[in-house]
């Protein structure tokens, strides 16, 4: 009797906590399709504002399989363009080993504290604040374009992307490359990242943003006072798909870790007469 009784309960519990994820997930999806671009955009420079005071983007040094990357394809003297810089996590490493770096984020007052960690050093570093997706970039000025840790995953969409790799393609020399990291989707991602009709047709009525297959989104605060975190996980392929349309092929693609993702992108043959 009594086990039956817990068999009962267990079964209860559970369903209704498969019924609350489920109702999550799409209340989540629904909510986020509610913000229009101008909207997303100003709750992500306060997310990255926040960001940048604490956890890893304000510490001064490279993840581990980050400074492989680099050392692999990042050659003594190159002028960088890094974006996503912040507040200079990845950029003061670059600095001290004599690079010449322009750091553009949208985040004004991270791209303050990393101009003054900079000046403390007695490094120079110029500083956009500006969207990679339409800055006014100089024109082939670079060697390297490194899109810092996962930023390219917070563009939001293909079409983004594929104006943000264009801009960035526009700024580098003959022979320049694009360096991203990436986070990769798993495929227990696959059912929390799906888009659902109800927010598709929610943002297309709304003029909110139409997510994707691998958009994820946190969704914190109240209506009136929101947060929202978003970032978008890559399946290898979509590198490829993204380099093709922006005109850039794939030199290089790994996966340093189970989680993440690198890929080495260059100018089209094509693109490049």
């Amino acid at each position: 009797m009594l086990r039956a009784a817990r068999l009962v309960l267990r079964a209860f519990a559970f369903g209704v906590l498969r019924s609350t994820r489920a109702a999550e997930r799409v209340c989540r999806r629904l909510a986020a399709a509610t913000f229009t671009r101008a909207e997303l955009d100003a709750l992500s420079v306060r997310e990255w504002e926040a960001f940048g005071d604490d956890g890893p983007a304000a510490a001064y040094e490279t993840f581990p399989w980050e400074t492989e990357f680099f050392k692999v394809n990042i050659r003594p003297g190159d002028s960088i363009l890094v974006v996503g810089a912040g507040s200079g996590r990845d950029v003061l490493p670059l600095l001290e080993a004599g690079h010449e770096v322009m750091a553009l984020d949208i985040a004004p007052r991270a791209l303050g504290i990393l101009a003054e960690r900079a000046r403390v050093r007695g490094l120079n570093v110029a500083t956009v604040h500006a969207s990679i997706v339409d800055a006014p970039l100089p024109r082939a000025a670079f060697d390297a374009v490194l899109f810092s840790w996962f930023c390219f995953g917070y563009l939001r969409g293909a079409d983004e992307r594929r104006r943000a790799l264009v801009n960035a393609s526009a700024s580098m020399h003959e022979g320049g490359r694009i360096l991203l990291s990436f986070p990769l989707r798993r495929e227990a991602d696959a059912a929390s990242s799906s888009p659902s009709v109800l927010a598709r047709w929610t943002a297309r009525l709304l003029g909110g943003i139409e997510p994707e297959q691998g958009d994820q989104f946190i969704v914190s605060g109240t209506a009136f006072e929101p947060g929202l975190f978003f970032t978008h996980s890559f399946d290898p392929a979509e590198i490829q798909a993204d380099a093709e349309r922006a005109g850039l092929v794939v030199l290089v693609q790994s996966q340093p870790t189970s989680e993440v993702g690198v890929a080495v992108l260059t100018r089209h043959p094509v693109a490049s007469r």
